[in-house]
């Protein structure tokens, strides 16, 4: 997604750039329930934290 930036601040005639840095942890989901979920950047920490939290089978895309 940070290729999009860059493309579209260049295409607007910016001189801005950017600094990226990627989140272990992408956004925290939390239920009405008391449930929360950790949406980790590793597709695998992921997959185990749903397994775990949410009781659904791991499935990988």
């Amino acid at each position: 997604m940070p290729g999009l930036i860059d493309e579209l601040t260049s295409l607007q005639g910016s001189s801005l750039q950017f600094k990226y840095q990627k989140l272990q942890v992408i956004t925290n989901y939390f239920y009405s329930d008391g449930t929360q979920l950790k949406a980790s950047a590793n597709i695998e920490e992921f997959a185990e934290e749903v397994h775990l939290k949410l009781n659904e089978k791991k499935k990988l895309f």
